[in-house]
C-alpha cells in the first residue's frame, strides 16, 4: 500500500544517474547554438517563396497545417521530392527494439503523458524567455478577442505531433510520426522565414526556433515528462526511460536538430534539458500568457466549477514553486480544492496499479489509449478547423508574393 503514497515533488527530486556525469556542453557553446537555424529546411523554404505563386504557397501551408493530410512523391515536383526523399531518412543509429518498446511504454501511459505534457512539459518550454517569445510572435496561440481555439487548435497539433511520432510503427518508412516530423520540420522553416522579415530581433532572442530552442523543446518532451510521471508516483524503469528517450531521439534528428546538439541518452539529456532551462528561464509576459491560455484550457474541460483550480494545482506540483511564480501560477489554497488534488494523484496511482497486476487492463490500455486519445484530438481538431491558417501565415504569404513582383 505504501505505493499509493510516492508522490514526489519536482523541487525534491534527485537524479542519481546523473551524479556522476558532467554536461558536455559549456555555457558558450548553448548560447552559440542559438545562433544556428536548419540550413537545410530554411533553404528549401527559400526557394518554394522564391519560385511558388500565392495560391500555391497558401495550399503549401494549408497541407503543413492539415494533421490528417499526406502527399505522396508522385504529387510532388522534383525540388520538394529531392527535400522530402532526404528529410525522411532515419537516422543510421536508429534502433527498431528500442523504438518499439518506447511506443509500448507510450502505449500503457499515453494519458498520463499527455497530461503531464500539457502541465509540465509546454510550461516549462514557456519559462525560456526567448523561446516563448517565438511561439507569442507567431499569433499561432490567441487571438485579439480571446477566442481559445486557436490555442486549443495549436495545444491539439503538439498532441498530434506526439501521439504519431510515439505511435505504432510511427517512425518506419512512410510512418505517421515520420512523416508528421518532416511537416513540422518544414513549418519551422516558413515561421524562420516570416519572422525574420518581420523585424525580428535576432540579437536579444537568437534565430527564431534555433538550434537550442529545438534541443530543448524535444528534451521537455522526453526527459521532462517522465520526470512528472515520476513526481506523480509512477514508477518508470531505466530501460523504458532509454526506450522512451530513443524514440524522442530519432524524432529530434527528423526535426532538424543537428548531431552535437543530441544527449546520447537519457541521463544525458535530462543534464542536457536542465542546463538549457537553467540558462534560458526568466520571467516573461509572453510566457506567462502563454501558460495561462493552456491553463485556461485545461480549466475549461473540468466538469465542476469549484474543480477549475485544479490544473493550477497540478501544473504548480509539477513545475515546482520557482518556474510557477515565473508563469504566473499559483495554487488553490482551498481545502476542497486541494482534497481533489489530492485524490486525483491517488486515482493515477491507483490506475497505474491495476494496469501492472491486471493482465487485460494493461493490455486494454496498450490497444486502445492512442485510439481513444487520437478521437479525442480529432474531435476538438474537428471543433477548431476555423482556424485552420494562422492569420501571420496568411499575410506573409501575401507579402511575399507582393514584394517579389
Amino acid at each position: 500500500m505504501l505505493y499509493f503514497f510516492v508522490l514526489r515533488s519536482p523541487n525534491n527530486l534527485t537524479h542519481k544517474d546523473e551524479q556522476h556525469r558532467t554536461l558536455n556542453w559549456s555555457e558558450q557553446s548553448l548560447l552559440e547554438a542559438r545562433k544556428i537555424k536548419d540550413p537545410f529546411a530554411d533553404n528549401f523554404v527559400a526557394e518554394l517563396a522564391r519560385t511558388k505563386s500565392e495560391k500555391e504557397l497558401y495550399l503549401i501551408m494549408q497541407f503543413l497545417l492539415n494533421e490528417y493530410v499526406w502527399l505522396e512523391e508522385d504529387q510532388l515536383d522534383e525540388l520538394s521530392r529531392q527535400y522530402l526523399t532526404t528529410a525522411s531518412k532515419l537516422p543510421s543509429w536508429a534502433d527498431p527494439e528500442l523504438i518499439k518498446k518506447g511506443e509500448d511504454f507510450f502505449a500503457l501511459h499515453s494519458f498520463e503523458i499527455s497530461m503531464v505534457l500539457m502541465m509540465k512539459a509546454l510550461p516549462a518550454t514557456y519559462c525560456c524567455w526567448r523561446g516563448a517569445e517565438v511561439v507569442h510572435a507567431t499569433g499561432r496561440m490567441t487571438d485579439h478577442s480571446g477566442n481559445l481555439r486557436p490555442f486549443t487548435r495549436r495545444l491539439m497539433q503538439t498532441s498530434k505531433f506526439v501521439l504519431n511520432v510515439l505511435s505504432k510503427d510511427g517512425l518506419v518508412n512512410h510512418g505517421v510520426g515520420l512523416r508528421s516530423a518532416v511537416k513540422v520540420r518544414t513549418l519551422h522553416a516558413f515561421i524562420r522565414f516570416f519572422l525574420e522579415g518581420n523585424n525580428w530581433d535576432a540579437k536579444k532572442y537568437g534565430a527564431p526556433i534555433n538550434q537550442e530552442d529545438y534541443a530543448g523543446t524535444m528534451l521537455s518532451f522526453s526527459v521532462f515528462v517522465v520526470e512528472g510521471l515520476e513526481s506523480l508516483g509512477i514508477k518508470v524503469s531505466k530501460e523504458e526511460k532509454a526506450a522512451y528517450f530513443h524514440v524522442w531521439r530519432v524524432a529530434a534528428h527528423l526535426v532538424g536538430i543537428e548531431e552535437n546538439l543530441m544527449a546520447k541518452d537519457y541521463e544525458e539529456g535530462a543534464l542536457l534539458g536542465h542546463a538549457i532551462l537553467d540558462q534560458q528561464k526568466g520571467a516573461s509576459q509572453s510566457g506567462k500568457e502563454l501558460t495561462q491560455a493552456c491553463l485556461e484550457f485545461m480549466q475549461s474541460l473540468m466538469p465542476l466549477k469549484i474543480l477549475r483550480f485544479l490544473p493550477a494545482n497540478m501544473m504548480y506540483f509539477l513545475l515546482g514553486s520557482e518556474l510557477s511564480e515565473m508563469v504566473g501560477i499559483r495554487k488553490s489554497r482551498n481545502v476542497f480544492v486541494n482534497a481533489a488534488f489530492f485524490m486525483t494523484r491517488m486515482v493515477l496511482l491507483l490506475v497505474e496499479w491495476l494496469k501492472h497486476n491486471v493482465g487485460f487492463i494493461g493490455r486494454f490500455a496498450i490497444k486502445y489509449n492512442p485510439k481513444i486519445l487520437d478521437l479525442i484530438i480529432r474531435k476538438f481538431l474537428q471543433e477548431t478547423k476555423n482556424y485552420f491558417t494562422p492569420g501571420i501565415i496568411q499575410s506573409e504569404v501575401k507579402t511575399i508574393t507582393h514584394k517579389r513582383s
